[in-house]
């Protein structure tokens, strides 16, 4: 059993990692990181199971990378949350180097995200948001190259290019923001920043706004056209063509 209470208004992430260094340090990096959560970290799922814990929690990240990981240990955390709670999400990490492995135990079991260690810090925190928004993440789904991927030396990687502008909103983004916020951030109308969102999501070719927000930081996103400017200008317009 662990101890915990409610009240922080902030929403419940469980973090199962059975190495305590590693828990911390996952720990630490999700309050500065993802403020928005409150990470609640234990060496075993079963720590959870009373005080309402997965009643409030939003998702849960199970360290499945070896050998702190192995699939029976894995297998018994994911049915035990199953059998309490089958419409949390779940994201498990995994090691870079085993995409295959991967695929493999997120199919397996259901979970809804499969992150690498060897994302970047970016990566991992849009996906989190990701999944516990009720979204998906596998590595290959959102950019992250894989053996079988990689790209001869003659090849060119297909990049999104993205006006000043969607640069701006993508970043917003980035951070969580809704539509309005946005919209007040960068001197938008409401509609201009729902236009600018439709064409992000087309050119990165995503279904919504947080897994544009992955695809971006996990390097779909190409340069910006030349000449354009890198800051928007704030202020509090309407919006109108030229925004776009």
């Amino acid at each position: 059993m662990v101890a915990w209470k409610a009240g922080t208004g902030r929403r419940l992430l469980v973090v199962v990692e059975p190495h305590e260094l590693l828990r911390g340090c996952i720990r630490c990096w999700l309050d500065s990181s993802c403020p928005e959560f409150e990470a609640l970290a234990v060496s075993d799922i079963e720590a959870c199971g009373r005080g309402g814990v997965l009643r409030r929690a939003a998702a849960v990240l199970i360290g499945a990378h070896a050998p702190a990981g192995p699939e029976p240990w894995l297998e018994g955390q994911v049915q035990w949350l199953r059998r309490r709670r089958e419409d949390l999400p779940v994201m498990i990490t995994v090691d870079g180097h085993e995409p295959a492995r991967a695929a493999s135990l997120a199919d397996r079991w259901g979970v809804q995200g499969c992150l690498p260690l060897s994302s970047s810090t970016d990566v991992a925190a849009a996906a989190i948001r990701l999944v516990a928004a009720g979204g998906a993440y596998r590595p290959n789904e959102a950019g992250v190259e894989t053996p079988r991927e990689r790209l001869s030396p003659d090849t060119k990687p297909e990049v999104a290019v993205l006006t000043p502008r969607e640069e701006a909103v993508l970043d917003l983004l980035g951070r969580g923001l809704p539509n309005k916020v946005i919209a007040y951030e960068l001197g938008m109308s409401l509609g201009t920043v729902k236009v600018h969102v439709h064409n992000i999501m087309a050119k990165l070719k995503v279904r919504n706004r947080t897994a544009a927000a992955v695809a971006a930081r996990a390097g779909q996103r190409g340069p910006q056209p030349c000449g354009a400017a890198t800051k928007p200008r704030l202020g509090s317009g309407t919006g109108n063509a030229a925004e776009l």
